[in-house]
């Protein structure tokens, strides 16, 4: 609801800070830009450049609020605990059957959507690892151990950062 008031605000508390700040200051600097024109200077500006000034401000404003809708369902999908097991039983499939073309395509829509899910990165660590790419699968290892608050993962992570 704090969406609807100060855009970008709802992104900013569903982690998504830069996207939120961006259109705040799109939102908010077009419309206060386009309002001061309009009622205080309406003899300063021509109009092309105060309504041009509005529709950043409502583009703006649409925007984050459409964003903030996205990330909202994409949380209460997340929260959905079957909906992400069954996506990683599919990679581990993918990944045991040597499909790695496959379960790169399906980590590249699933991290897109859950970026914090300490699951899919695991998967995305070890697709790194078994494709030839060490040091990126050791930089997802640290943001594994960094997501993981439950520490499902703590020890697999431990043993990937310490062999080399």
């Amino acid at each position: 609801m704090l969406n609807v008031v100060c855009p970008g605000a709802g992104l900013i508390g569903l982690q998504r800070p830069w996207e939120g700040l961006l259109l705040a200051g799109l939102a908010i600097g077009g419309l206060a830009g386009g309002l001061f024109l309009t009622l205080l200077a309406p003899a300063m500006a021509p109009w092309p450049l105060t309504a041009g000034l509005l529709c950043v401000g409502l583009l703006g404003w649409g925007v984050a609020q459409w964003l903030c809708w996205q990330r909202w369902r994409v949380f209460r999908q997340a929260a959905d605990p079957a909906y992400l097991e069954r996506m990683t039983e599919e990679l581990d499939r993918m990944l045991t059957a040597g499909r790695y073309g496959a379960a790169k395509s399906m980590l590249t829509v699933a991290l897109s959507e859950h970026d914090e899910a300490a699951s899919l990165l695991v998967r995305q660590a070890r697709l790194l690892a078994a494709t030839g790419a060490p040091d990126d699968a050791r930089r997802v290892w640290r943001r594994v151990r960094r997501v993981d608050r439950g520490g499902r993962y703590r020890r697999e992570a431990d043993e990937a950062l310490s062999s080399r």
